[in-house]
């Protein structure tokens, strides 16, 4: 399971580990408060080099512990703090970055050593870094120079996080571990979650990503009419976010489920599906279960046509009908007035909000009006006119909100040019995963597939809300392409006859 890692390798990998353990916990005491919960915290950080050192594989542990961390919030801001939404709030350092920053290391010392050719820049990444190109064209020229500078350096952080897992997962072992350390998340996440929904109340752990008081009060009101609910959150900010959290990445461990394995990874990725499942539905999200719904169609499609997933995937359809009639019948009342009984003015807001971008794409169609500046440039397209909007919304004390199209948001920002070059991301990441599935290791095909389902699901939530300009989302949707492309570099290795880790084509146990 582990790596095959020499001892040289293993002292330098405790060098650096110990190098990003201690910026963690530098970053936990510069967030949070002299309390309990922070002595708590600063004795988790010192406990994790000595996790690292029992794990015996210390660099498997760094991208363990990359993936364990990236929906999670907690992060030093630097500089002035934007609350806004739509886009980076603030410069800053995050939970997750000491892990992926080892990891590139790694990659470079292998680049400096001659164990590694040079590194690989996928092709997909080209119009992610001309989007940045327009920011850095706002930051020049633009009146809201500090916003875009927020967007653009969080858009070439994410940019570094895609090349480290590209050029990482660079064997059959390591896609492997990267799931299942995906899976993993989902359990962590999905079991604060639904300790939540059960107990109708929060930790109070703001700092690691948990909802803001007056956000769950406000999702309480508003969310079903004449009702009170509880939305499950987990650490994700807010409940839509875990909600499409939740549907892009359970598509991936249901598939790896239906994969030849042993018991113990199956028991793994079926405790993935039993938690992630119903703390989906926990959510309240409908942007969420629509993502979902239409991921599991895919998937079943996509696995059906594989000839060693065919009678699994039957078997397992039929098993799941049942299961997803049990979790109707057991969430019913909830998932039912959701669905039926939502207040109608959030329909009625997002309609006019989406009338006020339309507006703001009307004025400047071809490069928008800048990176990140949507809620900056909105005032004038609101019904309260430029003067009463400031005013409604007391001069950026409470920003106006940003529309709930991610299409509709990013054509407004960086205009048809941006929108275009977004889109052909998922077009180019697509294509990817489709020229994939030629490869002929049933484990990695299923792997590819779920990831496919996650674009998918991206896709469908972007009509619903802009949850790719949140951090977490963002950094979970670049894991899911670094792994569509590492599996694509796997195959060529393997159609040329040059396997990265010495394993047979074709092998099936996982």
């Amino acid at each position: 399971m582990s790596f095959q890692n020499t001892s040289r390798e293993l002292r330098q990998s405790a060098i650096a580990l110990l190098f990003a353990f201690l910026a963690t916990g530098l970053l936990l005491v510069l967030t949070l408060d002299r309390s309990v919960k922070f002595d708590v915290a600063i004795m988790a950080a010192a406990l994790f080099p000595v996790a690292a050192y029992l794990s015996g594989n210390l660099r498997l542990f760094s991208l363990w512990g990359l993936l364990l961390t990236i929906p999670f919030d907690l992060s030093e801001r630097i500089g002035p703090i934007l609350a806004k939404l739509g886009g980076e709030t603030s410069f800053r350092f995050e939970m997750s970055d000491p892990f992926w920053l080892v990891l590139l290391a790694y990659i470079g010392h292998e680049i400096w050593t001659g164990q590694r050719k040079g590194i690989r820049i996928p092709k997909v990444s080209y119009p992610w870094l001309m989007i940045a190109l327009i920011g850095v064209w706002a930051i020049i020229v633009g009146p809201w120079h500090l916003t875009a500078a927020h967007e653009t350096v969080r858009m070439l952080k994410v940019w570094l996080l895609f090349i480290c897992i590209s050029n990482e997962l660079t064997t059959r072992r390591r896609i492997i571990q990267c799931a299942l350390a995906l899976t993993a998340t989902v359990i962590l996440q999905s079991t604060v979650g639904l300790i939540q929904y059960a107990t109708r109340h929060y930790f109070g752990l703001r700092a690691l990503g948990e909802p803001e008081l007056a956000t769950l009060n406000q999702l309480s009101r508003e969310s079903v009419s004449g009702e009170h609910v509880f939305r499950a959150g987990a650490f994700m900010q807010h409940p839509n976010i875990f909600g499409v959290f939740l549907a892009a990445t359970l598509p991936l461990i249901i598939a790896l489920f239906l994969v030849k394995t042993t018991q113990v990874r199956r028991l793994i990725f079926l405790t993935g599906i039993i938690l992630g499942i119903p703390a989906l539905v926990a959510t309240l999200s409908r942007s969420g279960w629509l993502s979902f719904a239409i991921c599991c169609v895919l998937l079943a499609g996509i696995l059906l046509l594989h000839h060693g997933f065919r009678q699994r995937s039957i078997l397992a359809g039929a098993v799941a009908l049942l299961v997803m009639a049990g979790m109707v019948a057991v969430f019913y009342q909830p998932i039912s007035t959701r669905i039926f009984d939502s207040q109608p003015e959030a329909v009625e807001g997002r309609l006019q909000w989406a009338e006020e971008a339309l507006k703001m794409i009307a004025v400047k169609p071809i490069l928008g009006w800048g990176l990140n500046s949507y809620v900056f440039a909105l005032p004038p397209f609101t019904p309260y006119g430029a003067r009463g909007a400031r005013a409604f919304y007391k001069n950026g004390v409470n920003w106006a909100p940003a529309v709930h199209n991610a299409y509709l948001l990013s054509c407004a920002e960086t205009g048809i040019v941006g929108l275009g070059l977004y889109l052909s991301l998922f077009v180019i990441l697509g294509w990817t995963a489709l020229r994939n599935f030629r490869v002929k290791d049933e484990v990695l095909f299923a792997i590819n597939a779920g990831c496919l389902c996650s674009l998918a699901a991206f896709l469908v939530d972007g009509m619903f809300s802009p949850s790719l300009r949140t951090n977490s989302i963002l950094r979970v949707f670049w894991v899911l392409g670094g792994m569509i492309m590492a599996i694509y570099y796997w195959r060529l290795r393997e159609e040329s006859g040059d396997s990265g880790d010495g394993e047979a084509v074709g092998r099936n146990a996982a």
